[in-house]
């Protein structure tokens, strides 16, 4: 599907304003969890902080002109900070709902959770040598089902729970399990209680098949929770998340599990998603609720040729809702000023200036009720008026959201 299409087509669609403040909420936590954690790690000696960036990079609402500073580079890629880890997720996630739509059989998709055996005791110095294995026998497991019932193995999300009992050998410490996704072929009951009976012999431990996925946020998981709910302990006492772990232990499980892949595709998707990125595409969901595949505009690099660095237009997104419930492009841009100096800034604002123009004409025209278009500046819903009031969450301080009010 074009770009440019899809931008005017969803530029100004309202979401629900409910849901839009419960994720807003969310990655509030998620960021303070990820300063802790990150926080915890550097007292044991791992720095999770990414350099200091010379050259800001900054988010822009085409549509609101509302401002955001990105923290996408404040921390290093790894995935036992939350923030980060939310990233990867979402966009596993979209990949696999979009793969088994196209799939003749994705409809069927079941999955099941397979463990690794006993608990592992807490700085234990095998837990990586443990969990390498247990990665290779799911791999050799998927083989084998594949050439002996025709089965299908999509995905495998590990995960680890967490629990401190201190004493009861056997409950305390990690319990490493994995869910996989997976694609069966019509089998009579037979023929499927003898899939099952292989695959609990290859791995003698707990094998539990869950049925068809109602919810893929059940597959594609954090490696282990950054924190656990009252009601997630009193269910599993002893229940800890990364949050509530000692400096020495978040290290331990993090050396344990760095360059390990914690989400694995496998064949069929695994070409997909290769060829996804090879040819420069991107997943957009439309309204329907179905997948689309976009070419993406290349964004503005720098010449190198010594001129200005002022507003350097990285990238545009397709419409989100990340300001506020209605979609909106987002502008991605490098050393961000409204007051530019040089010729060249100014005419990189004058970009800017223009793609905010353009996405109130198509809001107005896609009849968009939550916002009211006035000249150079959009006035957000009372919802959104009532998100900005209560601010936002930046480098673990609550700031009001700027807003950028073009001019000319």
């Amino acid at each position: 599907m074009d770009y440019a299409d899809l931008l005017q087509a969803e530029t100004g669609r309202e979401g629900d304003a409910v849901k839009w403040l419960e994720r807003s909420g969310r990655r509030a936590l998620l960021d303070r969890q990820s300063l802790e954690i990150a926080d915890k790690l550097r007292l044991a000696g791992v720095d999770m902080f990414a350099p200091a960036a010379d050259e800001p990079i900054t988010l822009l609402g085409d549509l609101t002109g509302s401002i955001e500073e990105s923290n996408s580079t404040r921390f290093r890629h790894s995935l036992f900070i939350p923030s980060v880890a939310k990233r990867d997720r979402a966009s596993q996630q979209k990949r696999l709902e979009a793969y088994l739509q196209g799939h003749q059989q994705g409809d069927f998709a079941r999955y099941m959770v397979i463990t690794s055996g006993q608990r592992i005791p807490w700085m234990a110095p095998d837990l990586r040598e443990r969990v390498q294995e247990f990665h290779r026998s799911i791999g050799i497991w998927r083989r084998a089902v594949f050439e002996r019932f025709g089965v299908e193995v999509v995905t495998r999300s590990s995960e680890m729970t967490l629990r401190d009992l201190s004493g009861q050998i056997g409950s305390d410490g990690v319990h490493l399990h994995a869910n996989i996704l997976y694609v069966a072929p019509k089998m009579p009951g037979e023929r499927w209680g003898q899939f099952l009976s292989f695959t609990h012999k290859h791995f003698g431990a707990h094998v539990k098949d869950c049925g068809r996925i109602g919810d893929l946020s059940e597959i594609v998981k954090y490696v282990t929770k950054p924190s656990v709910s009252p009601a997630e302990r009193a269910k599993l006492p002893g229940l800890v998340g990364m949050c509530d772990l000692s400096s020495q232990r978040l290290a331990w499980l993090h050396e344990a599990m760095q360059g390990l892949h914690v989400f694995q595709p496998y064949g069929s998707f695994r070409r997909w998603c290769s060829e996804l990125r090879e040819a420069k595409q991107k997943l957009y969901r439309l309204r329907s609720g179905r997948f689309v595949r976009v070419d993406m505009p290349p964004g503005q690099r720098p010449d190198g040729s010594g001129g200005s660095r002022e507003n350097i237009l990285v990238g545009r997104t397709l419409p989100q809702p990340r300001f506020s419930a209605v979609y909106e492009p987002v502008s991605v841009v490098l050393n961000f000023t409204s007051t530019p100096r040089t010729s060249d800034g100014k005419k990189r604002l004058a970009v800017l200036l223009a793609r905010q123009k353009a996405a109130q004409k198509w809001a107005a025209a896609n009849a968009a009720a939550a916002y009211k278009v006035h000249t150079s500046t959009t006035i957000p819903s009372e919802a959104s008026q009532r998100e900005a009031e209560r601010g936002f969450v930046v480098s673990g301080k609550l700031k009001e959201r700027r807003k950028l009010e073009f001019s000319g």
